[in-house]
């Protein structure tokens, strides 16, 4: 998606764009994605019921630690494709040689019975700190490349999610947990209408986040870039 983006604007010298594309990137990922992660795990344990049955309930756990790695691994992706459009090709194949290399050790130890016997977590585990590990690799070189580039002007909004997370955890074990079907509904209304509330009253969202949350749902605006592919205009 990014490649070929930042391949331009690199060859035209536009950094500036480079900035503004991943600033607005990431602040959809966290404003529209991230609740519906946090959601994911809030209610990991009735997902893994409803969709394979009770029998596959001590998943659950595993299921969070992989949503949690899936999130990061959307978050990396600009940086990634930012070291590539750039042309430092054989600097982004060392990035991912040396996390295939910190994988391959830990999924080696962590479900390993003789050393962690973590099993299925173990390797969930794995996923996630291989997630941690190539997003500070790529945000470092990303930076380095790319000056302008302020790779932690977001992460208010990793923190609010992670406070989130804890607060409405404790009140689900505590309460919606207890009960369901309807009230379990409640509970999610609740918890989005918290969610953005806070970051209205933070000054954190606005009408352009907004704006690209709409144009996500343009049929219209869909089907014009997909013609534009297909015949490369």
């Amino acid at each position: 998606i990014f490649f070929p983006l930042f391949s331009k604007a690199t060859a035209e010298g536009d950094f500036e764009y480079i900035k503004r594309t991943i600033n607005r990137y990431e602040r959809f990922v966290y404003l529209f994605v991230m609740p519906l992660v946090i959601l994911a795990t809030l209610y990991s344990g009735s997902l893994v019921n409803l969709l394979l049955g009770e029998g596959y309930a001590p998943a659950a756990p595993v299921m969070v630690l992989v949503a949690v790695a899936m999130l990061l691994s959307i978050l990396n992706m600009p940086y990634d494709n930012l070291i590539t459009g750039m042309g430092f090709f054989a600097l982004a194949a060392r990035i991912h040689l040396t996390n295939l290399l910190f994988f391959s050790m830990l999924i080696s130890i962590l479900p390993n019975p003789r050393l962690f016997n973590l099993g299925p977590a173990g390797a969930a585990w794995t996923i996630l700190l291989s997630c941690v590990f190539i997003g500070l690799f790529v945000r470092l070189f990303a930076s380095k490349k790319c000056p302008n580039l302020k790779v932690t002007r977001n992460l208010h909004f990793l923190a609010f999610g992670a406070v989130n997370f804890g607060v409405f955890n404790f009140l689900r074990v505590h309460t919606a947990a207890r009960v369901g079907g309807f009230l379990g509904l409640i509970f999610v209304l609740v918890y989005l209408g918290v969610f953005y509330g806070a970051l209205y009253a933070l000054g954190w969202i606005g009408k352009d986040d907004l704006k690209d949350l709409r144009q996500l749902f343009d049929v219209g605006r869909l089907v014009h870039y997909i013609r534009g592919e297909v015949s490369g205009k």
